[in-house]
Parts: C-alpha cells; structure tokens; sequence
C-alpha cells in the first residue's frame, strides 16, 4: 500500500483489481472485479456524479477514506461500458454488505453526456450472468436476488432458494 491520501478525491489506496466478496461464478456467473483507479474519463464523471456522497462518506469516516471501487462491463453489447460502483466505507456499508450501484452511460456519438443509476442495491458482491432480458445480462446480487433488465432499469425477478 502507497500511504498517499487522495486519487481523483474517492480512495485513499493504491489501486489493485479486486474480485468481490459473495460472487456467483459457481453459480455461472462472472464476478465483479472492481479497481480503485478507473479511467480520467470515468473518474471525472463519477466525482460530478458522486460529489454529495463522497463529501458525506468523507465526514462520516472521520479520517478513514472512503473507497469506491468501480467496474466497466458492456451491459448490452452496445460498445459502451456500463459502471458498477462499489463503496467502502462504514457510511455505506453494514451488516448486509455495501452500497453497490449499476450506472449506464448517457451518450451522444462519441461522447458520454451524463449518467442514469439503474440499480442500487446493499449487497456483498455482484455477478453478471450469462443470461439476459430485453438485452441486457441478468445480474446476481449477493447470493440469492437476479436482477433483470425491463427496459429502463434492473428490477428483482426472484430469489434462488
């Protein structure tokens, strides 16, 4: 670990890909792997996106950094990555797991205009399966909640028992 406190304002780490806790690849999905250094693009997108929260988690954590751990995954086969973010830190995460939001890109040819959160979930880890619903992969959240897409977000369709 490097001991400097800040990169791009959200960690406090130096960046290494990290698997999430609770993946579902027995169950035939892929998990997560997040990273603390995105892209400058994604960075600057996520700190607009993100300023309240992160200024909230910083205050919270008195001292402690709040991470955000974040992947970019094509959703959709549409050549755009979508986001999945991941928190660290005691403001959003608890007994159930942490704050884990899927983002999809808003674009005009060539450029990212903004960003749509079309899921947030507590959970402990992610898992894109090899399913998919209207076009986009299914997700499995924790171990049990699919999540499916219908069209404009990622909704429950059912828990595995």
């Amino acid at each position: 670990m490097v001991g400097h406190r800040k990169t791009w304002g959200l960690v406090a780490a130096l960046a290494v890909a990290v698997p999430v806790w609770g993946g579902a690849q027995s169950k035939g999905g892929d998990a997560v792997g997040f990273t603390l250094e995105p892209s400058k693009e994604v960075a600057n997108l996520l700190r607009q996106v993100y300023a309240a929260d992160l200024s909230e988690a910083q205050n919270y954590a008195r001292g402690e950094a709040a991470k955000l751990y974040v992947a970019e995954i094509d959703l959709n086969d549409d050549g755009v990555n979508e986001l999945i973010t991941r928190w660290e830190t005691p403001f959003f995460c608890g007994t159930l797991g942490c704050r884990i939001d899927v983002i999809r890109r808003v674009t005009e040819p060539d450029k990212t205009v903004g960003l749509r959160e079309v899921g947030r979930y507590v959970a402990y880890g992610v898992s894109v399966l090899p399913g998919r619903t209207n076009g986009y992969r299914d997700l499995l959240v924790g171990d049990k909640n699919y999540q499916e897409w219908d069209g404009r977000a990622y909704v429950l369709r059912g828990k595995k028992r």
